[in-house]
């Protein structure tokens, strides 16, 4: 059996959790090779848009989110339960997910290898969520207010 390491935690954060999409940012570490290369931080920002957001299907338009440096990543993820389907109560649905992300590992993104998961997400990764936030949400339908009355 490979040898089993763990000594090299990643850190993940889920700053935004809304009805139809997410938002993660995961970092980890790694290891320098002895004098060739410096140990160094790796830093990763993920969508996660499920299947009940109106773009779910739209996968082109996934990939052109305001990823850093473009997606990097695109993946379309079922979850559903082992449990044989006859046998299965409502609440447990095949869900499916489309998962795109993007790196911060591109030429000029040196500085991002310095910063420590143990001082929190860089302001930087954090204003880059906040612009993904946004375009998720801009493309999900306002819910209207409840028991809004429109003047006749």
């Amino acid at each position: 059996m490979k040898e089993i390491k763990f000594e090299h935690p990643a850190h993940e954060w889920t700053p935004v959790q809304e009805k139809s999409f997410s938002i993660s940012v995961r970092c980890w570490f790694i290891k320098g090779v002895s004098g060739i290369t410096d140990d160094r931080h790796a830093w990763n920002v993920y969508a996660n848009i499920f299947d009940n957001h109106p773009q779910f299907g739209n996968v082109e338009w996934a990939k052109n989110l305001p990823f850093h440096g473009g997606c990097t990543f695109d993946k379309i993820i079922t979850t559903e339960y082992a449990t044989p389907e006859a046998e299965r109560a409502d609440w447990m649905k095949t869900y499916k997910c489309i998962k795109v992300g993007s790196d911060y590992a591109h030429y000029g993104d040196e500085r991002f290898e310095q910063y420590s998961p143990a001082d929190g997400v860089p302001s930087e990764i954090q204003c880059d969520v906040l612009e993904l936030a946004a375009a998720l949400a801009d493309s999900a339908p306002a819910l209207p207010a409840p028991d809004e009355q429109v003047p006749a």
